[in-house]
């Protein structure tokens, strides 16, 4: 008889980290009532009380107690990824290192985002610390790898940075920004809320370059993913657009194509790296 999707997700969990856990709804994040009225309590490292969830709902959800093995950086989306590359302090020699997000730490593909795990800093939870990021620590929970989003999506590690990894202290930036009330932060190519020229012209030149990837014909699609990611890196580098969202929407339209997620990613790494060193002239 199968497990289901929750137990071996909640065992994996609780081998790799030694994080409680406890169900929650199926492609949901409430905690299921009627198994744990109390899930800061009922959460548990136990395996035969996993093993009892999993039978009376087989396929609930994996939620992790956060703030105890892990605290955890939600980011939602292309616009979350915005905000943590406007904060984030990159290097002038080094705009884009390996991490998936820009923080070192095992990190998790939701369904529409990423969790960065990193050591427990005692704060509690934070909604919008900065926009579309939430921070999850002391008594706080999130929904772990092996779950499935409410769009059908999969949570599961980005390649190669899954409990490998190490768990390291949160960036003195981003407990910096704990500290202070949610920001706003505008996003680049604007100025008083109001897209520029500048901004506008690089807009459009985000969406022609998907659209050419889309479109490229087996043979030359991984050639024009390329010179599309190298042209929106000049963008990049002359700070018309945020390197998350390029990141994320090249991804997406590399997906589309039928490449796999290594080749595209390799593809617009090196693309952007040559772009990057070359900022383009953008209209005033």
């Amino acid at each position: 008889m199968s497990d289901g999707l929750f137990v071996p997700a909640a065992l994996e969990i609780v081998a790799n980290y030694n994080a409680p856990v406890f169900p929650a709804e199926p492609r949901g994040k409430r905690p299921i009532g009627r198994l744990v009225p109390h899930w800061k309590d009922d959460a548990t490292l136990d395996e035969d009380k996993v093993r009892s969830w999993g039978r009376e709902e087989p396929d609930a959800n994996v939620a992790v107690v956060t703030g105890v093995r892990f605290d955890v950086l939600d980011i939602d989306g292309v616009e979350g990824m915005s905000a943590i590359n406007a904060a984030l302090p990159w290097p002038d020699d080094e705009p884009w290192d390996d991490t998936p997000t820009g923080i070192d730490g095992p990190t998790v593909c939701t369904g529409a985002g990423w969790h960065v795990y990193v050591a427990p800093t005692g704060i509690g939870n934070r909604a919008g610390w900065l926009p579309h990021c939430d921070w999850r620590g002391a008594n706080g929970y999130v929904i772990g790898a092996g779950s499935v989003h409410s769009n059908g999506k999969y949570y599961d590690y980005f390649p190669n940075w899954g409990p490998e990894r190490e768990i390291h202290p949160a960036p003195a930036w981003v407990l910096e920004l704990l500290e202070k009330p949610a920001s706003t932060i505008i996003p680049n190519g604007q100025a008083g809320g109001r897209p520029n020229r500048a901004g506008k012209y690089a807009q459009r030149a985000l969406e022609g370059e998907v659209g050419r990837v889309v479109m490229a014909q087996e043979g030359q699609r991984n050639d024009q993913l390329n010179q599309s990611a190298h042209a929106l890196g000049q963008l990049v580098a002359a700070k018309a657009l945020d390197l998350g969202i390029v990141i994320q929407t090249l991804e997406d339209a590399g997906m589309r194509t039928g490449l796999t997620f290594d080749e595209v990613r390799a593809t617009i790494r090196s693309g952007l790296r040559a772009g990057l060193s070359n900022p383009r002239k953008l209209p005033r």
